[in-house]
């Protein structure tokens, strides 16, 4: 082969693995990322500010999936503790996976010694996390941890120790809302439904007002439990290709069956409201509605504020 044509392909091999990792329609896309962590909520580490979801598992929800005798046990916040036991005062290497229509880091994450030598494995603080029982093995990405979930489950560890209910997926028109776990999602018929075509700050986020550091995200929480309180609240559910339940909230009218007339969806009223912006990646519906917002500084628009994807990603 001419060295010539050895140069091409080689830039034709660096092209397509930096588009791999770019652009929207590649399947999986991975980086690196090392350092502390710190565990904001249940099933999610925080490595050099970026925002990472333990993949192949998910965190244990609370009333009522976790019960002992009737008593409600407080399960994400023992799972917490617990993840947040295996990487206190340890340096953290995570693998990052990225997938077709899903802006999450999903990390595979295990602690490194002073050398740069792994002490679990690769893997260690997923597998640790399953095998304790303090989170359920997930198998929509990967199925790497479902035998592990199985033995804990058969040795009674962790949330398997008492009543646990796995996470359903159901879809349709569901109702009523009692929950929001954050302010992009709420909780309906033990089902979390993630609200379709918006993007809300996370609970960890902070936003800038006049050079001062607000909590944004726990603010957007509290507006989206606002908009719920005294009211019937349904959603049209569907389950998208990442694994996850999306839909369209708003008030039910007198059926329960369709949204009430002439009122604003959850969604759109998330978005009108400031504290969530749209989601272009999924819908172009709520445009209009972030652009009101913007021009009428409502919610984070008062202030200085990092889009919730990118502050994910690490953006501060």
């Amino acid at each position: 082969m001419k060295p010539g044509r050895v140069g091409w392909i080689a830039v034709v091999v660096v092209a397509v693995a930096v588009a791999a990792w770019f652009w929207p329609g590649a399947t999986s896309r991975t980086r690196i990322v090392e350092g502390p962590a710190w565990v904001p909520v249940a099933g999610v580490l925080m490595v050099e500010d970026v925002w990472i979801p333990l993949h192949g598992l998910r965190p244990p929800r609370e009333d009522p999936n976790c019960s002992d005798h009737g008593v409600i046990v407080q399960c994400p916040l023992i799972s917490t503790a617990v993840l947040a036991g295996l990487v206190m005062a340890k340096t953290i290497r995570c693998e990052l996976h990225r997938f077709d229509g899903d802006d999450r880091n999903w990390g595979v994450c295990g602690a490194v010694d002073a050398n740069g030598e792994w002490l679990d494995g690769p893997d260690g603080i997923n597998r640790q996390m399953v095998r304790s029982g303090w989170a359920v093995a997930w198998d929509h990405y990967t199925r790497d941890y479902v035998a592990d979930g199985k033995a804990a489950r058969e040795a009674n560890l962790g949330v398997w120790r008492s009543l646990f209910i796995e996470d359903p997926a159901r879809t349709g028109t569901l109702g009523t809302v009692n929950e929001t776990p954050d302010a992009a999602t709420v909780e309906v018929q033990e089902t979390r439904v993630r609200m379709y075509g918006i993007d809300a700050p996370e609970l960890a986020q902070t936003c800038t007002m006049n050079g001062v550091s607000y909590p944004c995200g726990l603010l957007a929480s509290a507006h989206l439990n606002a908009l719920i309180t005294a009211h019937s609240i349904i959603c049209h559910v569907d389950l998208l290709d990442d694994g996850r339940s999306w839909g369209r909230c708003g008030q039910s009218n007198q059926t329960g069956g369709d949204f009430l007339a002439g009122a604003p969806t959850l969604n759109e009223a998330m978005v009108l409201s400031g504290w969530a912006v749209a989601n272009r990646d999924q819908s172009r519906a709520y445009i209009d509605a972030e652009d009101e917002a913007r021009r009428e500084k409502r919610g984070m628009w008062a202030g200085e504020f990092v889009r919730p994807a990118d502050w994910r990603d690490g953006v501060r």
